[in-house]
């Protein structure tokens, strides 16, 4: 109250309301006393009222004033005097609290309601919801002071009026400015000031409706829990720190607020309500971004990349589409129904952690783009719209669900990234993938499709059990190892690779390449076990120096094209209808080709083509040549309606067989074309050849397995025949032509013609296949004739004067050709003549050559082959008939029987002196004839000799074959004979037994010369007869004064008969024959004996013409043997024996039809054999059995010459003669029982 006006003093000053001590807070404020009465007035004036007292003074630090009542400064004595201040600080760290309800009010306009004294330094005022302050809160005279807008438990709302701030105003001198009510509650910042007002936010909410009310600018707006609430829009251009707490709290936008200035510290920034907010500074706190609802806009250079993460809710945006040059956000997530919008500007995701966002990445039509960062995975599981890159630079982009990046322009992996499609729906799609080496994608079992818009490389792996699908027109690279499991799937553009392993690393059942209207380009070497399909028309290419090969092959109906110059092989086949070579190489094993299509089955236009095993057909041609180009068939299957291989025009091109047979037909219709044709191992060629005159066909038949066999005529224009051409066998009355127009080289080659064996002579007559060469010949050939018909005497002339006209012409050449250019494959022909005579090949060159038989056309012949009968001169020359300058004559000793003269049969008379008449011999054989019996010598004139034809080699042994036979029979008798003077000479020295068993080893060479000369077919032979004799005396017995001993013997061997003295007839007989014989012995007590032995032996063994088995000869015969003989002593232990023996034979040789297929009969041999020699021993002294001997015997053969025909035609045989034997050798006894 005022103090009482005085009369002469001042009134007194009003009473403080006392100190606070610390730690004592007031629970209710204290109004100041007042002041008391002044003193009288001097002189009688009246006195002043005191001054108003202070109502609270707090001196001591750290105290804490919570003011819920009234705190009056106190009223002036009077109204001249100074109010009361409500409340003065005097200590430091105090903390006034004037709480709801609360009042603090000054007593006048000079009274504060609050006064900080110097020091109090660290004053903190706060203001509570529906408190008073009237007066001034001075803190202008310590530091560190704050202004406090608190609350309570209770949500109000309250109202600080910004302008109040500043110098001159109601609060002045506060550092600090906080909202730190309680949660829900909210103080409405009103009002503008330009102090340094930095607010911060701790709990509750301060609203603004202008960026003024936070005063200057410089004044950062701290959020350390509460909430800033923008009511209407809002730009601000002040800095924002964040605490550890403000995520607690965060920005309320009911207005649109705009942060151009940098929002820094350690914690997050949690944004609400509905309105935008837009930063545009580069901002670097750290905490997290969290977006519960509105669009968070990023503008400019603005960016938040330095907080720990961006967290969406559902309907909230994060929008970049204004920045600068987009930003990045670091651990990006959203809810479904989110969005990021990007317009086009790139966000760079930098995953530290694994995030997921679930909403709108990109909206529909926007450019912009995802930076994939981190080590951490991002996952994409909404809807993505972007049409910008997505680059994983690190870390795993995943996407899940339904989410795709299909309208993304570009996705790139860079080294160590990861894009992981495992957990999506149904797979996904993007758009030119590029990995750098060490990226990955992953599949698990889901689908990828990679749509290529333009060229892209991925060099790292794609693993999972998934698939792959290449679309788009650009080429995708996959240039890494992958292993994914799946199919591999080529829609358009083309898919480049290196390895098997591009395709990753399934097996063959389940990781196959279909080929889907896309093509494949390969650019490494390798093998793969995958097959290829196609569903549409494919190319596959090769690059140069690089071999591709994969299992097999399915083309459907569509085609397939290899293009490039490398290699691709398909090893295990497959099928095909219609395949393309463009370039490079293409090897087919074992694929099966058939198309119904009109064009070819294979097209090739430049390259190598190898198809090895398989089935091949085709309804019209089945290669069509276009470029120059190798084929290379092997063990193919071939089945042509139209043409086997067709060439349009400057083609040239080379097909190589192997192993191959095939008869397609080839056309070489093009204009200056060369096909090249290489038959090599095991090959057949059957094809009927057609060519133009403007193009070229040489063959090349490579070695001895390679085959071309002509079934009509043929034009080619150079051979080279290291094979085998063969003319088909005959099946119309025509024969046909090889036509060469150029050269041809023979590599030891053959050729098998077929020919009538006819008299020939003039064209129409020359019956048989012919090669005519218009070029020059070199190398060696030999003809192969597969004769027809019965074969006549080509030496058709008068006197068989031989002629260049006669025979056959099998080869003519216009050029130049050896003699031996062409020769037979044997000697002569005569295998299905039914002839015994020789034809054989003869060559005329230059003027002896015949024009009137030129088969060349319009070239003359200048060497001519012919096929004519061959002729053997008595020089033993083969000429082709008789020589005409030749013709002699001679006398030589001629041999003949009878009394009176005969009459020679055959080109020439003999007469014989004395008792008989000789045989004469030229081309025939003369037979002289008479009564009784005798030898009769002198000089036979033979008359004119001439050469004679050739008879077949196996023809020499028939006719020796009687002889041979009758000889090993004497061999085997002349053993047996011997056995038996044995026993006789034991028995003279008393050491024969009644029973004994030998067996002997015997051996003999015989050389038989005929009676009959070479002309007239007399063959001399030699003969080596090796033999066992097995044989034993099984019982004897007294008969008078004669002791008989019979016994067995059983001879097996073999003969080995060699025809001597014609070069060009010889052969020679193998036999094997088995001998069975009785033996009887008659010995006298006078020394004279009898043998007697009955055989009979059968013959097994077959005749050679020097070059192969001819002929079987099967025979047997019945021998039966009568032997005399007598023992005479000479002196000094010397005995002779006189031996006689006569021997009766009967030898049937069976009918033979032999390998010439020549019918061969040899007459039945009944020959009369007698033998007279004898024997001569030394009994060695002091041994009673040991005899050295000598023994001489001469045999002859009574019987006549013989008839042998060979297909009918007769052939007289020579005698068999006879011989002197000469033997020295030595018997006798080693013990009793072995001698």
């Amino acid at each position: 109250m005022a103090g009482s006006a005085g009369l002469a003093g001042a009134g007194g000053k009003g009473g403080n309301g006392g100190d606070v001590p610390i730690g004592s807070p007031t629970t209710r404020g204290k109004r100041g006393e007042d002041g008391a009465f002044g003193e009288n007035g001097i002189n009688g004036r009246v006195g002043n009222g005191g001054a108003g007292g202070t109502a609270i003074n707090i001196s001591a630090d750290g105290v804490i004033l919570l003011n819920q009542g009234k705190v009056l400064g106190g009223t002036p004595g009077s109204i001249n005097a100074q109010p009361g201040e409500a409340i003065v600080v005097s200590g430091k760290n105090s903390h006034i609290i004037n709480d709801i309800g609360g009042e603090i009010r000054s007593s006048g306009l000079n009274s504060k309601a609050v006064e900080y004294e110097a020091g109090a330094d660290n004053g903190i005022f706060e203001m509570r919801t529906n408190s008073i302050v009237d007066g001034v809160v001075d803190a202008t005279k310590i530091s560190n002071s704050k202004l406090v807008l608190g609350g309570n438990t209770a949500k109000e709302n309250s109202t600080f009026i910004a302008s109040k701030i500043g110098n001159g105003r109601q609060y002045q001198g506060f550092s600090n400015y906080e909202v730190n009510t309680s949660e829900g509650s909210t103080w409405n910042l009103i009002g503008e000031t330009t102090a340094l007002t930095p607010w911060t936010v701790t709990e509750g909410t301060l609203a603004i409706v202008s960026d003024h009310s936070l005063g200057s600018t410089d004044g950062a707006l701290t959020l350390n829990g509460g909430v800033l609430q923008t009511v209407l829009n809002v730009n601000s251009d002040r800095r924002f720190n964040l605490t550890a707490e403000s995520l607690n709290g965060g920005i309320l936008t009911d207005g649109d607020l705009t942060l151009t200035n940098v929002i820094s510290g350690v914690g997050g920034l949690k944004k609400t309500g509905n309105a935008t907010l837009i930063l545009g500074g580069q901002n670097d706190y750290t905490g997290r971004t969290i977006i519960s609802s509105g669009n968070l806009f990023l503008t400019g250079e603005g960016g938040i990349e330095h907080s720990e993460s961006v967290e969406l809710s559902k309907g909230t945006s994060l929008n970049i589409s204004s920045t600068t040059g987009g930003t990045m956000v670091n651990n990006l997530t959203g809810d479904e129904g989110s969005h990021v919008v990007l317009g086009d500007r790139f966000l760079t995701v930098n995953s530290l952690a694994d995030s997921v966002f679930s909403g709108e990445f990109g909206a529909e039509g926007e450019t912009g783009g995802l930076l994939k960062t981190g080590a951490a995975s991002f996952t994409l599981a909404g809807q993505n719209n972007y049409t910008g890159d997505t680059t994983v630079s690190a870390g795993k982009l995943s996407l899940s669900g339904d989410s795709n990046i299909e309208k993304s322009g570009n996705v790139r992996l860079n080294r160590d990234a990861t894009l992981d499609i495992s957990a999506t729906t149904n797979g996904t799609m993007v758009n030119n993938l590029t990995g750098d080496e060490g990226s990955h994608v992953v599949l698990g079992d889901r689908l990828l499709t990679v749509n290529s818009l333009a060229d892209s490389v991925f060099s790292g792996e794609i693993s999972g059990n998934g698939s792959l699908i290449k679309k788009g027109q650009g080429d995708m690279t996959l240039d890494g190892i992958n292993s994914y499991q799946g199919i591999t799937r080529i829609d358009q553009g083309n898919l480049r690779i290196n390895s098997d392993q591009s395709l990753g690393g399934g097996n063959k059942n389940n990781s196959d390449l279909i080929m889907n209207g896309g093509g494949l380009k390969i650019f490494g070497s390798f093998a793969s076990d995958r097959d290829v399909y196609f569903n549409a028309d494919g190319d596959i290419s090769v690059d140069k120096d690089m071999s591709s090969s994969w299992n097999k092959i399915h083309t459907g109906d569509y085609k397939f094209t290899k293009s490039g110059e490398g290699e691709l092989i398909v090893r295990n086949g497959g099928d095909a209808s219609e395949i393309s070579l463009m370039n490079g190489a293409l090897t087919l094993i074992n694929l099966n080709m058939n198309s119904e299509k009109q064009d070819a089955l294979l097209n090739v236009n430049n390259g190598v083509l190898n198809i090895i095993g398989g089935d091949v057909s085709a309804k019209n041609d089945l290669i069509y040549i276009t470029g120059d180009s190798t084929i290379n068939l092997d063990n193919v299957s071939i089945k042509s309606s139209g043409n086997g291989m067709r060439l349009s025009d400057n083609v040239q091109s080379t097909l190589s067989l192997r192993n191959q047979y095939t008869d397609m037909p080839i056309l070489v219709e093009g204009k200056n074309s060369i096909l090249n044709i290489n038959a090599g191992d095991n090959t057949t060629l059957a094809s009927n050849m057609h060519k133009s005159d403007e193009s070229t066909i040489n063959l090349n038949l490579m070695n001895n397995s390679s085959n071309w066999v002509i079934s009509q005529r043929t034009d080619v224009d150079n051979v080279r025949n290291s094979g085998n051409i063969i003319f088909s066998p005959l099946n119309k009355s025509e024969f046909n032509n090889l036509n060469i127009k150029g050269d041809y080289s023979g590599g030891n080659g053959t050729i098998t013609l077929n020919t009538v064996l006819n008299k020939g002579g003039d064209k129409d007559q020359q019956l048989s296949d012919k090669v005519l060469i218009k070029g020059n010949v070199s190398g060696e050939t030999v003809l192969k004739v597969v004769p027809q018909g019965n074969g006549d005497n080509t030496a058709s002339a008068p006197g068989n004067i031989f002629s260049s006209r006669d025979g056959i012409s099998l080869v003519q050449v216009g050029g130049d050709a050896a003699d031996n250019a062409f020769k037979l494959d044997r000697e002569y022909i005569s295998t299905g003549t039914k002839s015994p005579y020789q034809y054989r090949l003869f060559t005329y060159r230059g003027d002896q050559v015949d024009q009137q038989s030129n088969f060349l056309g319009d070239k003359p012949v200048n060497v001519d082959f012919r096929l004519q009968t061959a002729y053997l001169d008595s020089s033993g020359n083969v000429v082709p008939g008789v020589d005409p300058d030749y013709n002699n004559s001679n006398n030589e000793n001629g041999n003949g029987t009878g009394n009176d003269n005969g009459t020679g049969n055959g080109n020439g008379t003999g007469n014989g002196t004395g008792n008989g008449t000789g045989n004469g011999t030229g081309n025939g054989t003369g037979n002289g004839t008479g009564n009784g019996t005798g030898n009769g010598t002198g000089n036979g004139n033979t008359g004119e000799r001439k050469s004679r034809p050739l008879i077949v080699r196996q023809a020499s042994s028939y006719l020796s074959l009687p002889a041979a036979l009758s000889n090993y029979s004497n061999f085997v008798l002349d053993n047996i004979d011997r056995r038996l003077g044995d026993i006789y000479s034991k028995n003279n020295n008393k050491q024969i037994k009644d029973f004994d068993f030998y067996y002997r080893f015997i051996t003999s060479s015989d050389s038989y010369k005929s009676n009959l000369d070479l002309d007239n077919y007399g063959y001399d032979f030699k003969q080596k007869n090796n033999a066992m004799s097995i044989g034993t005396n099984w019982t004897a017995f007294d008969y008078g004064n004669n002791k008989v001993f019979l016994g067995a013997n059983y001879t097996f061997g073999d003969s080995r008969t060699n025809v001597t003295n014609s070069s060009q007839e010889s052969s020679y007989m193998v036999v094997n024959a088995n001998t069975f014989s009785l033996t009887g012995t008659l010995i006298n007590v006078n020394d004279y004996y009898i043998d007697g032995v009955l055989s009979y032996g059968l013959y097994n063994g077959h005749i050679y013409n020097n070059r192969e088995k001819i002929s079987r000869v099967k025979a047997d015969s019945f021998d039966l043997s009568i032997e005399f003989g007598k023992r005479f002593d000479l002196v000094n232990s010397l005995e002779i024996e006189p031996q006689v023996q006569l021997i009766s034979r009967n030898l049937y040789i069976n009918k033979v039809v032999d390998d010439n297929d020549l019918s061969v009969d040899i007459n039945n041999q009944h020959p009369i054999i007698g033998r007279a020699g004898f024997k001569l021993s030394y009994l060695v002294p002091g041994t009673e059995s040991w005899k050295p001997y000598f023994r001489a015997d001469v045999i002859n053969d009574f019987s006549n010459s013989k008839n042998v025909k060979i297909e009918g035609v007769s052939f007289k045989t020579g005698k068999n003669g006879g011989k002197f034997n000469t033997v020295i050798g030595a018997s006798g006894m080693l013990s009793p029982d072995l001698s």
